[in-house]
């Protein structure tokens, strides 16, 4: 089961050199698998300005520690790691990388190398805080699934006008394109709304006097439109192909996003974790934006009540996985730090679903287990294959192919991420309940 032979997970998107040379590696150790796995026991209102009911710190209480995932006799994955990034003993300065393999319900190989760090020189380590990146699009996916499931009046043919009724009213098209206000909601998590957008959109006026979801909802379809103007929403920016063509863009998340926070009444966040985060007990270490900017202290400018709503969303230092310094922080490739960008800027948490959450890899390896081993409807939902695979098999929010070993075809599915410096991989094969996990954050291995 050689993961170099799956197709990417983004057609034409480069990676880091370091983290190329990781997934061709530690593809090695899938080698081991028959070995390794014979040593393992076996109603809200659907209102046009909700707000957020619950704060952030509520999201990122820490709940009692869950039994260790990492089985007894695990291979240390770290010395072959060490080969690509180096050990911190040897005095060679790189970024690092983790690595682990799941079987069954136990991680059953795990191991780090290199630096989390560069500015700190902080040896990288297996129970940090790293940045999953578009890896939260299949969470946002199986989410979106969990509310459908869960809501009388949607359906995945439910379209974009139904969902978000505010993007129509008043005889005023926001996206400008019936062809989109047309689509279906299966659209957007399988990259098939036909949307290509600009890679910045605009945000409203005086952002901090407004909550997220209405944010969101401004930065999607822009301000009232008056006196025969164009909309000048971020949709009405995006170009909109007929036909339901693949195409991957960030943006068909930051509408799922919309969607779960109209139809739940509840910050993306906070539904998350009420849906996902606690049921798998993935609280522990999970957070809600970026690591390295949640760990840095300070405050917006704004009034008491703007502070009171928006620093939660900017700043968690006091968390005890940030206040310790265990987060990976990201490189550019000449292994510079990635500098955080200016909250009072731009309020880059607007929309987590395209790519926002972290975890520590045992965190992330419980999501794993759930894909192989959960055999819930919403689950059983993800998993299923309807795109046709010459063109791009890519569907709830994961892409899908399938591998033949020992005469066998069994399904296998992954995803890329990659933000601010670093670059991660799922992968998981329910067929054999395996899984495999990875994160490298950036540089190249000189």
């Amino acid at each position: 089961m050689n993961l170099n032979n799956l197709p990417s997970a983004r057609p034409g998107h480069s990676h880091l050199a370091l983290r190329s040379a990781l997934l061709g590696r530690c593809a090695l150790t899938l080698t081991l698998v028959a070995s390794v796995a014979a040593c393992v026991a076996p109603e809200p209102s659907a209102s046009e300005e909700v707000e957020s009911t619950s704060s952030v710190e509520q999201a990122l209480d820490l709940a009692a520690p869950t039994p260790p995932l990492v089985h007894p006799s695990a291979d240390d994955l770290s010395e072959m790691l060490a080969e690509i990034a180096g050990a911190p003993a040897d005095g060679k300065k790189t970024p690092g990388m983790i690595a682990a393999v799941i079987k069954g319900e136990h991680i059953v190989a795990l191991g780090a190398a290199g630096f989390a760090d560069m500015d700190g020189l902080m040896p990288m380590e297996t129970n940090m805080v790293f940045n999953i990146g578009s890896n939260t699009k299949g969470m946002s996916a199986l989410l979106l699934v969990t509310l459908i499931e869960e809501h009388p009046f949607l359906t995945w043919d439910t379209t974009l006008g139904q969902a978000l009724p505010y993007l129509q009213q008043n005889g005023v098209n926001y996206t400008g394109s019936q062809t989109l206000i047309n689509t279906p909601l299966r659209a957007f998590v399988n990259h098939r709304s036909g949307l290509t957008c600009p890679q910045q959109g605009g945000f409203a006026n005086n952002w901090k006097t407004k909550t997220r979801p209405v944010l969101l909802r401004e930065f999607l379809r822009g301000p009232t439109v008056a006196n025969n103007q164009p909309p000048s929403g971020l949709l009405a920016q995006c170009t909109v192909t007929s036909g339901n063509p693949y195409n991957y863009e960030n943006q068909n998340f930051a509408v799922v996003q919309a969607v779960i926070e109209l139809w739940s009444g509840k910050d993306f966040i906070d539904f998350a974790k009420s849906k996902l985060i606690v049921p798998q007990q993935m609280q522990t270490s999970f957070l809600p934006s970026q690591a390295w900017f949640l760990a840095e202290s300070g405050s917006i400018a704004g009034t008491a009540s703007e502070r009171a709503y928006w620093n939660p969303f900017f700043f968690q230092p006091n968390h005890p996985l940030l206040k310790s310094g265990r987060f990976v922080t990201g490189h550019d490739e000449n292994f510079v730090p990635v500098v955080p960008n200016d909250p009072d800027l731009e309020p880059w948490g607007l929309a987590s679903a395209r790519g926002g959450f972290a975890f520590t890899v045992q965190d992330w390896a419980r999501y794993a287990i759930m894909h192989l081993r959960d055999r819930s409807e919403a689950v059983l939902k993800v998993h299923e294959t309807p795109n046709d695979a010459s063109a791009n098999d890519y569907n709830y929010g994961m892409n899908h192919s399938t591998l033949t070993s020992s005469g066998l075809e069994f399904d296998v599915y992954f995803h890329d991420g990659e933000l601010s410096g670093v670059s991660s991989r799922i992968t998981y094969f329910p067929a054999v309940d395996m899984a495999y996990l990875f994160m490298a954050n950036g540089g190249i291995d000189r």
